[in-house]
């Protein structure tokens, strides 16, 4: 495999089971192969193999973290030796702080037993990073005792370019506080692109939270606009 220099996105696909000590060894032999330029890394590994060490997120793509112009980052792996936390979050911070577009989901059902990251991340994401456009989350601990207080402790950020946020499989559903959350939202992102209608009759099933979130945000919206 030959580098190109005008090399700016990079896809890695996986369909074999692999060690994440591997993995982490093969993509510090991409990393010398991608020039410094690379600002897309969208990554798909297969399973870790059970004996594989328990290395975090930011460690596995430590070899990754020198490219110090990456806008876009995908991590959709089928399992995580450790779970996605707050901690490999700051560390991507940290490197990318021109992040656009950040994805860290699982390819398949998320395990129950999991560490959450607590929405004080995405407090200081969204302030971290300010360019961010897109951002994609699994396991996010939504629980009223995470929710900053008082609100207007929390930043307005007027100038967030934020369109699309889902928190996917959030933790603390049930000591959630739905108006809290969506206010704290509003806040962190008030320029979301919402729903232009919300339905009110009944659904077939139950809306996650996140839904329910993004719904109640429109409401705040509209009435912004109006007293505007």
């Amino acid at each position: 495999m030959v580098a190109s220099s005008s090399l700016r996105k990079l896809e890695v696909f996986l369909d074999t089971e692999m060690d994440a000590g591997d993995f982490k060894a093969f993509l510090g032999k991409v990393r010398r192969m991608v020039p410094s330029e690379l600002s897309s890394l969208e990554l798909f590994p297969n399973e870790f193999t059970p004996t594989s060490p328990k290395l975090s997120l930011a460690d596995i793509l430590k070899p990754m973290l020198s490219l110090r112009h990456i806008h876009e980052l995908t991590c959709q792996f089928r399992t995580y030796p450790k779970d996605p936390s707050a901690d490999d979050i700051a560390a991507f911070v940290a490197a990318w702080p021109e992040l656009r577009f950040l994805w860290i989901i699982y390819d398949q059902d998320v395990p129950r037993d999991r560490q959450p990251i607590p929405f004080s991340t995405v407090v200081n994401l969204s302030q971290r990073c300010p360019n961010l456009e897109q951002l994609v989350l699994t396991s996010v601990d939504v629980s009223q005792a995470q929710i900053p207080s008082p609100l207007s402790s929390i930043p307005r950020m007027k100038q967030s370019r934020v369109r699309l946020v889902q928190l996917r499989d959030v933790i603390g559903e049930s000591k959630a506080d739905l108006l809290a959350l969506a206010l704290a939202t509003d806040r962190l992102f008030p320029n979301l692109s919402i729903p232009s209608h919300i339905r009110c009759r009944p659904y077939r099933g139950e809306k996650d939270l996140w839904q329910r979130v993004i719904d109640s945000v429109a409401c705040i919206q509209a009435a912004r606009r109006i007293c505007d």
